[in-house]
């Protein structure tokens, strides 16, 4: 998976909810910062309850004396609706019991000095919508390895070509959401892209696409691109810009964005990976482009192992010394990719752990751990799958010289 690139952060996006009984108060803190900041307020806990139940916010800042619900009470509640939420208290400097009592409760991330300036106030904001914007990519970042991690295991143990597309076109429909998606192969010498599974299967709109021709004298740009192995979107309102067999595959799904995403093998462009929201989903994001890619480079991977195989098993006859010796020689190639990714994971966490070690660390000794011991699941899930291969799979025998494919047969 590809690291995202740095963005300057909107903070605009993360809203920030001030809660005070005083409506004068309320109005200081719009006015103060309503052109920086998405500003929410309640004159209430009752009404800063309803907004937090209603939306994610990033930034819960209240005041601590109010009638009824006090501020700690308020976001000791904020905290159980949504523990990423950052909770601010107003309070005056002197009110040592207030504080006592906040430090004691632990819902309280800060502190905000009464009466506060706008530039200190600003300040603590801008902290403060930054600590949830990390922690929420970085909540993500470790769902969608998740999700990679167990997309690769149940790849590598798929070898049969067939099967292995359904599993593909199954996880971009159950494991992403998407409302439909296609696998496109491209030929040898990379002139035409054809129409090889669907999900959902064959239906009225995949039996228009196979009538589509996409081929060089009908989508060169669109094939160049796809062969550089940059995806590509294809946008039912820029309809009129694309190339007439593009045009024609919007138009027939009728959703308003297609992304394609290469499959990309070691020397060449395999084919691609074709994905919508037909039934009116929502449009496509750089994280969904970033995970998709990460499930491409993980299907064209297992594609060519699975190809590899057929190879070896279709050959029934005498063949070559050299031909068995470079087909599994791409094999173990591909084996080793396998192995490799899994392994970088590991090896991170296993250089990091001496200087951790008297570290109280949750994240790493939690999250990052639990991910370590996933992939070395995945490489111990990989090598029973090649054990399984072998005859006589599961029976204790004197071991002896094996021929590799006799094993594979």
């Amino acid at each position: 998976m590809q690291a995202r690139p740095d963005q300057i952060l909107d903070y605009r996006e993360y809203p920030v909810l001030y809660v005070d009984d005083e409506p004068e108060s309320l109005r200081l803190f719009e006015l103060s910062f309503r052109r920086e900041f998405s500003v929410l307020t309640a004159r209430s806990g009752e009404e800063a309850l309803a907004k937090l139940h209603g939306s994610p916010i990033a930034l819960v800042l209240s005041e601590h004396r109010m009638p009824g619900m006090t501020g700690i009470e308020l976001l000791t509640r904020a905290q159980e609706v949504d523990p990423r939420t950052l909770r601010m208290l107003v309070t005056a400097s002197g009110d040592a019991e207030t504080l006592a009592q906040a430090l004691n409760s632990g819902a309280v991330s800060r502190f905000v000095p009464k009466p506060w300036t706008p530039d200190a106030l600003r300040e603590a904001l801008r902290h403060g919508v930054e600590a949830y914007a990390l922690g929420r990519e970085r909540d993500q970042l470790l769902r969608e390895l998740t999700l990679l991690n167990r997309v690769a295991k149940s790849m590598a143990q798929e070898l049969a070509l067939s099967p292995l597309l359904d599993l593909i076109l199954s996880t971009a429909l159950v494991d992403l959401g998407f409302d439909a998606a296609a696998v496109l192969f491209l030929d040898p010498l990379e002139e035409r892209l054809c129409w090889e599974r669907f999900a959902p299967r064959e239906d009225e709109v995949s039996n228009a696409l196979r009538r589509i021709e996409l081929s060089s004298h009908t989508a060169l740009a669109f094939l160049q691109r796809l062969c550089n192995g940059e995806a590509q979107v294809l946008s039912l309102d820029q309809a009129l810009q694309l190339e007439g067999a593009m045009r024609l595959w919007v138009t027939e799904v009728a959703a308003e964005e297609i992304l394609v995403v290469p499959l990309i093998g070691r020397e060449r462009a395999l084919g691609a990976l074709a994905l919508d929201n037909r039934s009116g989903g929502k449009r496509f994001t750089a994280d969904d482009q970033t995970l998709l890619e990460g499930v491409a480079n993980q299907a064209a991977i297992s594609i060519e192992n699975a190809r590899l195989v057929e190879e070896l098993r279709a050959a029934s006859g005498p063949i070559g010394h050299s031909q068995q010796t470079g087909t599994l020689g791409t094999l173990a190639a591909g084996l080793a990719h396998e192995i490799n990714n899994p392994l970088v994971s590991i090896q991170t966490f296993v250089h990091l752990a001496p200087a951790k070690r008297e570290e109280a660390d949750v994240e790493f000794w939690g999250d990052y751990h639990s991910l370590a011991c996933r992939e070395l699941d995945r490489i111990r899930s990989l090598v029973a799958t090649l054990q399984d291969l072998a005859p006589g799979a599961g029976h204790s025998a004197p071991r002896e010289p094996l021929d590799l494919l006799e094993l594979v047969k």
